[in-house]
């Protein structure tokens, strides 16, 4: 899910169809693609390996499955998108 909304939130800005919401990656952009992408793959992954670490904390195992539903939600709107884009 995170590769396909790091590489559709570039294709929408690229394309001038959106703008990025989250101020410090909007930043980001400004060094180019590259830094943006390994900004967004490196972030989520810090915060799913933490999420593993304490996996056993009720903390964790609560908001894990709202993160999760948000972000396939996210993942969903970005592919309908650009079915209704292309097509």
């Amino acid at each position: 899910m995170n590769i396909v909304d790091g590489f559709a939130t570039f294709f929408w800005i690229e394309m001038n169809i959106a703008s990025e919401a989250n101020p410090i990656m909007n930043f980001l952009l400004s060094y180019g693609s590259d830094i943006f992408l390994l900004v967004k793959m490196s972030s989520v992954a810090a915060a799913v390996f933490i999420l593993w670490i304490f996996r056993k904390n009720i903390i964790s195992r609560t908001l894990i499955l709202p993160v999760v539903a948000m972000y396939g939600c996210v993942t969903l709107i970005h592919i309908f998108t650009f079915y209704r884009f292309i097509l």
